[in-house]
């Protein structure tokens, strides 16, 4: 009889050992706002059902050691829900609310399930596009230039350069960046030179201008390679300022669990809600993990190299006050609303700016078209003409240009407003 109850009371165990398994499982899952709602029904139900199976060994069970099992999948744990219902021990009177339980966490097993396979789709897909192979173009610039960009990209010259290629999130080092540079000038050259001689030798233009722009063109294209991480960093400030506030109200409320500082971060690195400060809180927790920096120093490195003025004082606000041991739920919750009330102002102001848009547009291009072609057909009627063109070519010209200045105005709004 009592190796009948010491194996009823090992099946408990297992099964307890089970759900504490379980448990871990789905704390390991990263989710998004829906999703830790759905997971927070899941654990109530286990911790529930670990009461109900503790309880049938009220004396027994604080004897038995439960030793950390080995993360299983989710389909054995699937497998195992439908044997559990003849092999565990309960109550009577827990029995019935015991069954549910089973049936409720098969449901959501099956669940979580479809969401891991969903999850592990998107992760191949972002690794591809994280890890992609350098480009023959990559390749070929530093077999041809890397030597002599090494060297220079000691100067001071490249130093600026250099911290927008940080800034900007680009995955080159500066002297391999510098060595693109260096071949994109040179093909410049090349095709410049063959087309210019072409010109040259059909007297189209003269040989000056032909030289003068057979040196000017290469030192262009070089001048864009150098300007365009500083224009991207820009770019990529204006994503981060956007997703600022909402991220912050979301640090803050993991805060307030308690957890640990640095999972805070992972957490956001993890989720896909803010792609631009992903890849700074990617900085950070890579900085932890693989170059054993403390987490206070990889905050104030991470500030150091981030394009947003904003985020770079709040990752140093965050430093000092994981340094000093104070309140950072306190911190992020005050940071989270002047981040907002900023948000909520850049809004505001964009909203008065567009008005102001509206009013140019309806004055230079409605009202001033009117009344130029008003003018024209007056013109037309009565005859003559303007620098010796006829009305009809005039108005030909003016279609084109209100043509053009209608597509500036347009590439100008998309450009001064904020992100989405």
């Amino acid at each position: 009889m009592a190796l009948e109850i010491i194996e009823k009371i090992k099946k408990n165990v297992n099964r307890e050992k089970e759900i504490l398994n379980y448990l871990l499982v789905i704390s390991k899952i990263p989710a998004n706002a829906d999703e830790r709602i759905f997971y927070g029904k899941i654990k109530n139900i286990l911790i529930q059902e670990l009461s109900i199976v503790n309880s049938a060994i009220p004396e027994l069970i604080r004897a038995i050691s439960i030793k950390e099992s080995k993360i299983v999948s989710v389909e054995k744990i699937i497998g195992r829900i439908s044997t559990m219902q003849g092999e565990v021990s309960v109550k009577k009177t827990d029995r019935a609310r015991y069954m549910d339980f089973l049936k409720f966490e098969e449901e959501s097993l099956k669940d979580v399930k479809k969401k891991l396979q969903a999850r592990e789709k998107v992760t191949e897909e972002s690794k591809k596009d994280q890890f992609k192979q350098v480009g023959s173009y990559t390749k070929l610039a530093g077999r041809m230039f890397s030597k002599t960009a090494i060297k220079i990209s000691k100067s001071s010259f490249f130093k600026p350069l250099n911290d927008s290629l940080k800034k900007a999130n680009m995955p080159y080092l500066l002297p391999t960046y510098i060595s693109m540079g260096f071949l994109g000038s040179s093909i410049a050259f090349i095709v410049c030179l063959v087309l210019l001689s072409m010109l040259i030798i059909s007297e189209v233009i003269s040989a000056i201008i032909g030289i003068i722009i057979l040196f000017v063109l290469p030192i262009v294209v070089f001048g864009i390679f150098y300007f365009y991480p500083s224009n991207e960093a820009g770019s990529n400030r204006g994503k981060i300022d956007e997703e600022l506030p909402f991220a912050i109200m979301h640090m803050s409320a993991i805060a307030g669990s308690g957890i640990e500082p640095s999972k805070i971060f992972s957490i956001i690195a993890t989720g896909t809600e803010y792609p631009a400060i992903k890849k700074e809180m990617i900085k950070i927790i890579n900085q932890v993990n693989f170059h054993g920096y403390s987490l206070m120093d990889s905050l104030r490195s991470a500030a150091k190299s981030t394009s947003s003025l904003r985020f770079a004082e709040i990752l140093n606000g965050i430093s000092t006050i994981l340094l000093s041991g104070g309140d950072l739920k306190e911190y992020l919750n005050k940071i989270a609303g002047d981040t907002l009330l900023d948000y909520k102002l850049r809004r505001k102001r964009f909203i008065t700016m567009s008005e102001t848009y509206a009013d140019i547009y309806t004055g230079l291009l409605i009202a001033a078209p009117l009344m130029f072609m008003l003018i024209l057909v007056m013109m037309n009627v009565i005859g003559g003409g303007l620098g010796g063109m006829s009305a009809g070519t005039i108005a030909l010209i003016g279609i084109g240009v209100l043509i053009v200045v209608n597509i500036g105005f347009l590439v100008f709004l998309q450009i001064s407003q904020p992100e989405a």
